[in-house]
């Protein structure tokens, strides 16, 4: 899709890749976005200055029928994380039958986390096995991408 500024989806893109997991079917899928799905709290994939704003169309396609995994980005801050389908934080290496990943920034700049922290580049691993998957998470040393 080319538009001018941004990649630009409306509802009917929504409703069509819906309908299209929903005849897939039932082979797991991977969902791959920019825009994380709107969450709720502070561990969730979207939190930006305090808030959640990731896309509420995007929570419906998130089921054990439709996605079960994900991964989404755009929002930096709350790289680094991955969440259930109910939404509480899956640590990494544990298996989850529905997995939500932010994987963060792979770029080396120095970047303020919803949690207080800095990371100067991240990125993640995710395995799938079966009809499950965990997530390990790399980051970059950031005081080796300090200097």
């Amino acid at each position: 899709m080319h538009a001018d500024g941004a990649c630009v989806y409306v509802q009917k893109d929504i409703d069509a890749l819906a309908s299209f997991l929903d005849r897939h079917g039932g082979a797991p899928v991977i969902l791959a976005m920019a825009v994380p799905p709107r969450g709720k709290g502070k561990d969730a994939l979207d939190v930006s200055d305090g808030q959640n704003v990731g896309d509420p169309r995007i929570v419906p396609l998130l089921t054990p029928r439709r996605a079960p995994f994900g991964v989404f980005g755009q929002v930096w801050e709350s790289g680094g994380r991955a969440v259930d389908g109910a939404g509480i934080p899956v640590p990494p290496g544990r298996d989850s039958e529905q997995l939500y990943l932010n994987a963060g920034a792979a770029d080396r700049t120095r970047w303020p986390m919803a949690d207080g922290s800095l990371v100067a580049g991240q990125a993640a691993v995710l395995s799938l096995q079966g009809r499950r998957a965990s997530v390990e998470i790399v980051r970059a040393d950031s005081r080796e991408s300090a200097r």
